[in-house]
C-alpha cells in the first residue's frame, strides 16, 4: 500500500520497483544498520547519482533556454528586415514598416528574457552546484570515516567532522 500511495496511485507496485531510484532507496533501507561502512558507501553513490541526474536535467533545460533565446531573437530581427524590406520594394503604406518593426522588437524583448533566464539559471545551477557538491564531500567523509574498524577512532572522526560542518555553517552565515 505504502508504494501505491508514495507513486500518486497512478503505476503498480512491480513499475515502482523497477524505477532504478527506488531500487537503491530499498536496498539501502534492508542495509543492516550494524553495516555502517556499507551504509555510508551506499548513501554516497546515491547522492553522486542524483547529481549526475540534476546535471544531465540543468543541461538540457540550459540548452532548450539559449537555443529558444537565441531563435526568437534571430526571428525578431527577421521579422524588422522584412518588414524594412516590404516597406522599400513594395511601396507600401507606413503603417506596415511601424507594426513590422514594433513586432520585431516585441519578438526580440521576448528573446532577451529567455537569454535572462538562460542566465539565471546558469547562477542558480553554480550556487546549488556548491551546496551539493559541499554535500557530497560530506557523504564522502562519512563513507571514510565510517570504514575506520577501532569505535573510539571512528567516533573521534565523526564528532571531528560535526565540528568542522557546524564552524562552516557559522562562517558561512557571518
Amino acid at each position: 500500500m505504502a508504494l501505491i500511495l508514495r507513486n500518486g496511485g497512478s503505476q503498480s507496485p512491480d513499475r515502482w520497483l523497477r524505477d532504478p531510484r527506488n531500487n537503491q532507496e530499498k536496498e539501502f533501507s534492508e542495509i543492516n544498520p550494524e553495516k555502517r561502512a556499507l551504509r555510508a558507501e551506499k548513501m554516497f553513490r546515491m547522492n553522486q547519482k542524483e547529481l549526475m541526474r540534476y546535471y544531465d536535467m540543468n543541461l538540457a533545460q540550459t540548452k532548450f533556454l539559449s537555443g529558444l533565446g537565441i531563435m526568437m531573437i534571430l526571428f525578431g530581427i527577421l521579422i524588422v528586415v522584412a518588414s524594412l524590406y516590404m516597406y522599400m520594394s513594395l511601396d507600401t503604406d507606413k503603417i506596415l514598416l511601424f507594426v513590422g518593426s514594433f513586432s520585431g522588437i516585441i519578438v526580440d524583448f521576448i528573446g532577451a528574457i529567455f537569454i535572462k533566464m538562460y542566465t539565471k539559471n546558469i547562477e542558480a545551477a553554480v550556487k546549488f552546484h556548491a551546496k551539493f557538491a559541499e554535500s557530497n564531500n560530506l557523504l564522502l567523509a562519512n563513507s571514510i570515516a565510517n570504514k575506520i574498524e577501532d569505535e573510539r577512532l571512528r567516533e573521534d572522526t565523526l564528532s571531528e567532522i560535526s565540528k568542522r560542518i557546524i564552524s562552516v555553517e557559522k562562517d558561512m552565515k557571518d
